[in-house]
Parts: structure tokens; sequence; C-alpha cells
């Protein structure tokens, strides 16, 4: 009895080592220097991501921070945040949600979409406005 109750925390360690609210994802040292760009790098990758990239509300950004680990099989680069509201697949506003996005070499690699606020990767992240998805 005392070997599955054993198991079973186990099985659920990683899960609860994963709710903490502080970016666990940004660490090392950046093999390459920060997007310059990376409000139109981020832009153009979000254009892509969203179902309707026109109808944003409330749009924020976060400035690059290096990411050690990316758990989608693309290793290290830079993440930006982007926060914001748009609508769904029925047209209907979600709710504010985050998407990462992984920059390296200046190209969007993957994103991360529908994270709720304060999640994994973008749980330490600063948001500024971000007029330009809203003006696209």
């Amino acid at each position: 009895m005392i070997m599955k109750q054993l198991l079973a925390f186990a099985a659920l360690l990683p899960l609860l080592l994963g709710c903490s609210s502080v970016n666990e994802a940004v660490v090392g040292n950046p093999t390459e220097p920060a997007p310059v760009d990376y409000r139109s790098i981020a832009l153009a990758g979000l254009k892509t991501t969203l179902f309707d990239p026109y109808s944003v509300r409330d749009a924020q950004i976060s400035q690059p921070q290096w990411l050690g680990s990316w758990n989608l099989g693309e290793g290290n680069g830079w993440v930006v945040c982007f926060r914001g509201n748009a609508k769904n697949r029925m047209g209907a506003y979600t709710g504010i949600k985050d998407t990462a996005i992984l920059i390296r070499g200046n190209k969007v690699l993957a994103t991360n979409s529908d994270l709720p606020p304060n999640s994994y990767y973008c749980g330490s992240a600063v948001f500024g406005p971000f007029p330009e998805i809203e003006a696209a």
C-alpha cells in the first residue's frame, strides 16, 4: 500500500513542481544576442498563430528572455511573451491568454498558445503595451 502511495506521489511531483509562478525555464547564459527587432518578429509569428490576429484587444508584449529549455523539442532560444484577447473560430473573444514565442536567429521557431497567465514560460515576464498588433 505504501509503495503505491509513493509511486502516485512520484508521478505527481513534476506537476506540483511545474505550478511555480517563477519562470524556471529561463536559465543559463545566452549563446546568441537577443533579437533587436523582437516586436516585428513576434508580430509576424502571431499573424500565423492566432485565428484572427486582427481582432486582438488589450495586447501586451514582454522583452526577450533567454530560455534554457523549451519543451517542444526546439532547444534553446529567446522567448517573447504575448498577452492579449483575440477572437476564436466561433467569433467570440477568449479572454486574456498568453502566448510564448521562441525566437532563434531572428526567426520564430515555435509558439505555445493559449497559456494561462503566470504560465511556466511567461510567469516572470514583465509586459508592456503592444499597439503594433492592434494596428496591423
